[in-house]
């Protein structure tokens, strides 16, 4: 249930960067998951959940799996470059 409401949660913040945008542009959008590790769960994700709603609302998503650690070394070395 934890990991149903996350994924929800970096839905909505999609949708709502795809709302205020007022323009055709595609809106890109990175998802960095430490909750799932499951490769079928993942690919059961990004091919049917994430892929309709890029379709949908004309967004695009990465999706990366990483163990917490990893993402927040990840975020930190993309802040220092300004990524």
């Amino acid at each position: 249930m934890k990991k149903i409401i996350v994924f929800l949660m970096a839905l909505t913040i999609v949708l709502t960067l795809s709302a205020c945008s007022g323009d055709e542009d595609v809106v890109t959008m990175r998802i960095l998951s430490g909750q799932y590790t499951n490769l079928t769960e993942k690919d059961y994700i990004i091919n049917n959940i994430i892929q309709d709603f890029e379709d949908e609302n004309n967004v695009r998503i990465y999706f990366e799996t990483l163990s917490e650690g990893d993402i927040y070394t990840k975020l930190e070395a993309e802040s220092q470059s300004g990524v």
